[in-house]
């Protein structure tokens, strides 16, 4: 259902539950009190059960984030017959992914292709986001505006800091 003109927004932080999982298979180390938030975070992600109930009214479209950022916005723009605009200089990423995750690069990598966050994905109409961010911000639930869907069915076009950007340059 999402149309062309709406927003794309997330819930929460992503990326963590990715780290967490590279944490325990000893493919990245991190400081110990941000290794065991980042694998609470693989283990056992928040239930945005809240945040959806808000969003029935609203979204056009939406989905949890377990394949990973860039595959589940792929579905809504398939099933949707929608193009994507998306920045990854906007993607919200924790404190602890990125005070361990050095190279901006690498974090970014995390938010957009990691899996089993289990954040919430949606569109809306942009006349709605004020709402939404309000309705969420109620419930101490962070939500970011990452990008917006064009008419442009089956193009997703990426971009970093409003400049083209190369995926195949992310090493997940």
């Amino acid at each position: 259902g999402a149309q062309s003109g709406d927003l794309i927004m997330v819930t929460g932080t992503l990326g963590d539950a990715g780290a967490g999982l590279d944490i325990l298979l000893d493919k990245i180390q991190v400081e110990a009190s941000d290794a065991e938030y980042l694998k609470q975070r693989h283990w056992q992600p928040t239930p945005r059960i809240l945040a959806g109930t808000t969003l029935r009214r609203v979204a056009t479209a939406c989905i949890d984030i377990s394949d990973g950022l860039i595959q589940d916005l792929g579905h809504i723009a398939k099933q949707s017959g929608t193009g994507v605009i998306l920045h990854l200089d906007k993607l919200p990423i924790s404190e602890q992914l990125g005070n361990n995750i050095p190279d901006l690069m690498d974090a970014l990598s995390y938010a957009a292709t990691a899996g089993d966050d289990y954040e919430l994905l949606f569109t809306v109409p942009e006349e709605h986001r004020v709402h939404i961010e309000t309705s969420l911000a109620s419930y101490n639930i962070d939500v970011t505006c990452i990008g917006q869907m064009t008419g442009a069915q089956g193009r997703f076009d990426i971009k970093l800091n409003d400049q083209a950007f190369d995926m195949s340059s992310f090493a997940n």
